[in-house]
């Protein structure tokens, strides 16, 4: 996992406006199906996440970063959630994401 490349990716979609940023979008966004990922930032309160994960259904979903963090990305303070409204950019950082879980860049190692 390269947070670099993530945070990049996070960017990016928020400038083509496929993401939701805070509790009431990414619950409306929920709401009308139109999510793909929920990104979850380590910090954020337990009543966030109950109410997040209650609308979630089974939408795939991370922890990512600390509120501030996530609040960068997007111009802001604190976020805690981020929802990504976008088929194509969820599958990309899921990807990304999934990099860490797969020992790396998912090369063989040679010995």
């Amino acid at each position: 996992m390269n947070p670099g490349k993530i945070s990049f990716m996070l960017k990016l979609a928020w400038r083509a406006r496929k993401l939701a940023a805070g509790h009431h979008a990414a619950v409306a966004a929920l709401k009308r199906r139109r999510a793909w990922l929920i990104i979850l930032a380590g910090d954020a309160s337990p009543n966030l996440k109950r109410d997040i994960l209650r609308h979630a259904g089974n939408c795939p979903r991370v922890t990512f970063l600390t509120k501030n963090e996530l609040g960068a990305i997007v111009g802001r303070n604190e976020i805690g959630v981020l929802v990504v409204l976008d088929q194509h950019f969820a599958r990309g950082l899921i990807m990304e994401l999934k990099k860490d879980e797969n020992g790396g860049d998912g090369s063989k190692a040679t010995g």
